[in-house]
């Protein structure tokens, strides 16, 4: 969340691996398939077997800092 457009555009812009979809020269639309790269980016979206391990681990949350504290006082 954000309340800078510009930077909200950006993160967008950044998880789409940089593809801008609708640029000045498609301005009818006339090619769905067509985008322009405006810069570097990732794809930073989870995929399905990321989320099935992280549900996964969220159940054993309360022994992994249990141990983690055990290991600090050590």
């Amino acid at each position: 969340l954000s309340n800078n457009s510009e930077f909200c555009e950006k993160v967008r812009r950044l998880s789409s691996h940089g593809m801008v979809r609708k640029f000045k020269n498609n301005l009818l639309n006339l090619d769905p398939w067509l985008y322009e790269m405006r810069e570097l980016g990732y794809n930073y979206r989870i995929t399905d077997i990321q989320c099935a391990l992280g549900i996964s681990q969220l159940t054993k949350l309360k022994k992994f800092i249990k141990r983690r504290n055990d290991f600090a006082r050590i």
